[in-house]
């Protein structure tokens, strides 16, 4: 009787592992997943004139792209050279995905 209980007490165990690594997988892996996913189409989505704002805060307008960088005009006289990982909103990008939303309907 000992060695039956023995059994049954390493399958729970097995299970509860099976059912933890699921849950990991469900609540942590898969969302960062999608989060990096929807990230790289925003960069992916990068246009020259596109109106941004940068994780840091600045407005302004793509100018040129190249690999990794662009060539951001914040205003008249004032360009910078940013990679693209630094944009946090395409402001153009929005826009157009709004007028699309709009049109569909």
């Amino acid at each position: 009787m000992l060695k039956s209980q023995i059994g049954g007490t390493q399958l729970t165990i097995i299970i509860y592992i099976v059912i933890f690594a699921a849950l990991y997988y469900f609540l942590l892996v898969l969302p960062q997943r999608r989060r990096a996913q929807e990230r790289q189409r925003l960069i992916d989505s990068l246009k020259v004139n596109d109106e941004i704002i940068t994780v840091s805060g600045i407005i302004g307008t793509i100018k040129s792209i190249g690999e990794d960088t662009f060539t951001l005009q914040i205003d008249d006289n004032a360009t910078a050279t940013m990679t693209k990982d630094a944009v946090a909103v395409n402001i153009t990008g929005q826009q157009r995905q709004q007028l699309e939303r709009e049109k569909a309907a």
